[in-house]
This record gives C-alpha cells, sequence and structure tokens, in this order.
C-alpha cells in the first residue's frame, strides 16, 4: 500500500501483459482500512513477525473483530494496523467470499535472520 518499488513493479508487469494496472489500497489509511477489512467480516492471523518489530508470541494471533485490533495495537502502538511497514505478515481465514472457514493448526516456530515465522496447516473450521 505504501512501497514505491511494489507499486512500479505492478505497473511494469500490467504493462508488459498489455492491461492497465489497478491498485484501489494504494495510498489508503491502514487504520481505516484494517477496520472496514474486520467489518465486512474478513478473519486473518499473523503467521509471520519482524523480529526487531514483534515478538514471536503474536505468531498465530487472530484478529476477529475491532477488539482484536484494538488490543493488538494498544500492545504495539508503534506497529502498522495492516503490518504495511514490513512488521508482520499475514493469513486470510474467513471472509465474505470464502465458502469455508480455516483455522491454522500451529506445527512449529521457525526464524531466518529477520523473520519468526510459524510453520503450520490450514484446516476447515468446523
Amino acid at each position: 500500500m505504501f512501497l514505491e518499488e511494489h507499486l512500479k513493479w505492478v505497473e511494469w508487469l500490467a504493462e508488459k501483459a498489455g492491461v492497465r494496472s489497478l491498485e484501489p489500497l494504494w495510498g489508503r489509511n491502514t487504520l481505516e482500512l484494517a477496520e472496514e477489512i474486520l467489518n465486512t467480516g474478513f478473519e486473518y492471523a499473523i503467521i509471520a513477525v519482524n523480529k526487531e518489530k514483534l515478538g514471536k508470541d503474536w505468531l498465530g494471533y487472530k484478529f476477529s473483530s475491532l477488539e482484536d485490533l484494538d488490543v493488538f495495537l494498544d500492545k504495539n502502538p508503534a506497529v502498522d494496523p495492516l503490518g504495511e511497514r514490513g512488521e508482520f505478515h499475514t493469513v486470510t481465514l474467513s471472509g465474505p467470499l470464502f465458502r469455508e472457514r480455516f483455522k491454522l493448526e500451529k506445527l512449529s516456530i521457525e526464524k531466518s535472520e529477520k523473520y519468526w515465522w510459524l510453520r503450520f496447516k490450514v484446516m476447515r473450521d468446523d
């Protein structure tokens, strides 16, 4: 949403394909967008965190409601609500476009030079 290099890459790909790129989220306020995502019925969970910005205890944290977002931001006020400054990565577990709901089965916590990340399986949430 803010990474100029990514925008240029998308535009380059589109031009190469002979189409026009469309980036409707570009430059949006991330708090407003996070609230909109949750109010629309999407749920998502953190699967990787930048070691310098978040602790590994946030791996698997699920955003299902505005309250979940508030708890997260109260404890991490310097972190972008959607991780748009590279703080974290997520996986979507449910939403209005999905036929089913999913949940994570945590297998292990792994690390790389920059990230703690969750090894997981996505399973139906019966």
